[in-house]
């Protein structure tokens, strides 16, 4: 999934749920959601009705992981600012 804002031609957001898409850092859609922490040591990550999310902002851009049952079904990829 790909979002652009109103009038603007210029992505915004990047979403995959596609299984073995995988980060610079190694982690993966479908991986272990363990690793997370190890490859991104200052994401900041909450539970919430079972569901994990994990923040890390690095050079202007904003990467989100969501996961369930210890593996990461999405990753989220957005211009910070």
């Amino acid at each position: 999934q790909v979002v652009f804002p109103a009038k603007e031609n210029v992505a915004i957001e990047v979403r995959t749920e596609r299984r073995g898409d995988t980060t610079t850092e190694g982690v993966a859609v479908g991986g272990a959601a363990s690793l997370i922490k190890k490859r991104y040591p200052k994401a900041k990550c909450q539970t919430r009705g079972g569901e994990l999310s994990c923040f890390v902002r690095k050079d202007g851009l904003d990467t989100d992981f969501f996961a369930r049952n210890g593996r990461i079904y999405a990753i989220a990829i957005s211009y910070g600012g």
